[in-house]
């Protein structure tokens, strides 16, 4: 009996061990980077312990097309979910390899006569058919595991680009603002002026009318283009995960094309 006792015991822990799957090392995320990296994608940013400290430090100054997309793979909403899909599909995969824990019994029945030993009986139940589905399961995941680790690179480098591009697109219309409210300042400028030659009658109501059109229609065009410049802030924020109303900034214009670059 004892003999059998320890069969059983060398069976459960032989099904117990081969029912341990480990999770995929730290979910994934390194692969992913390893595919982003050679995109020439710095994608380790967005696991960085100390992301608070970093996104002061990156808001700090103005920023510019880098330091924006190092924000949006910290801080933008969509990213971190699709990094916590990716964490459940390792655990999709994790819990494929694994089998259900297999059931011990005991029955014991005493003898009521005298010199007769006790029956003990054990067993040991497992289910056979976590055994034989088991590699089909465990294909199955990993293969749905390759596919979203794919599949987050590909929505890594599509907020990367609407990132870039939103911040190009917000300091152009910071640009443009700030141009259309110097021509607003020369209208107003111009139409005191012509003002002062009406009330001393030298320009006629229809030139003073038509001055005074042109003032109020260049403060027109540059209340466009400020709301023009906060909606691109806003979705420069909307994908770097800051508000628009925080006092982080960008550079007041793009930079000067270079002449010559290096090849």
């Amino acid at each position: 009996m004892e003999t059998m006792n320890r069969k059983l015991f060398v069976v459960a822990v032989a099904i117990t061990l081969g029912a341990c799957a480990s999770i995929p090392e730290d979910f994934g995320r390194s692969d992913v980077d390893a595919m982003l990296n050679e995109r020439g994608i710095a994608a380790d940013t967005a696991h960085t312990p100390n992301a608070d400290r970093l996104i002061e430090e990156l808001t700090a100054k103005p920023l510019t097309a880098i330091t924006a997309t190092r924000l949006a793979l910290i801080n933008n909403a969509d990213l971190k979910k699709t990094y916590a899909e990716l964490g459940i599909a390792a655990a999709d995969v994790y819990e494929a390899g694994r089998i259900r824990n297999p059931v011990f019994s005991f029955a014991s029945l005493d003898s009521n006569e005298s010199g007769e030993r006790n029956m003990n009986s054990y067993g040991l139940v497992a289910s056979f058919t976590d055994l034989i589905t088991l590699p089909s399961r465990k294909r199955y995941a990993e293969g749905e595991f390759e596919a979203m680790k794919h599949s987050v690179g590909a929505e890594v480098v599509n907020v990367v680009a609407e990132t870039e591009t939103a911040f190009y697109e917000f300091v152009a219309a910071k640009q443009v603002a700030e141009l259309r409210a110097q021509i607003a300042k020369a209208g107003e400028l111009s139409f005191q002026l012509a003002q002062r030659y009406f009330d001393a009658g030298n320009m006629s109501p229809r030139e003073i009318a038509l001055e005074q059109a042109a003032a109020s229609e260049a403060k027109l065009e540059s209340y466009a283009a400020n709301a023009e410049a906060y909606v691109k802030r806003a979705a420069l924020a909307n994908l770097i995960g800051l508000s628009a109303a925080e006092p982080w900034n960008a550079p007041a214009q793009l930079a000067v094309p270079l002449a010559h670059e290096n090849n």
